[in-house]
């Protein structure tokens, strides 16, 4: 069986995004969680619904954080020289964007409940 050799930077690019919606599906399963009591009088069909409204809404938000990563990848593909200040670059955007957004996300979890 051929295998499929699929570019490095598509490669991490996809696996950050699975990470990414992984956590923020993480948190939505979480403020259902917590909210459950409220979730009485929902039809389980707009639960569904809604949960794959937010799962399209983080897509949007993953690839807006994704974008400038997937430059900086295709910058080391072309320039091979300058390889350890892309991924530098790369590590410390993704550990900033990271910090926040999630951040974000755990701190608007209270204010779910007023």
């Amino acid at each position: 069986m051929n295998r499929i050799n699929i570019p490095p930077a598509i490669h991490l690019s996809f696996i950050l995004y699975l990470i990414i919606a992984t956590t923020f599906i993480i948190f939505r399963l979480t403020l259902w969680i917590t909210n459950a009591s409220y979730l009485t009088d929902v039809s389980l069909p707009f639960m569904i619904k809604s949960f794959f409204l937010g799962l399209k809404y983080d897509t949007i938000i993953a690839g807006y954080i994704l974008l400038p990563v997937c430059f900086f990848l295709i910058g080391i593909m072309i320039w091979e020289k300058t390889q350890k200040l892309f991924l530098a670059i790369i590590k410390y955007y993704l550990i900033f964007v990271f910090t926040i957004v999630f951040m974000l996300a755990a701190i608007d979890m209270p204010y779910h409940n007023f």
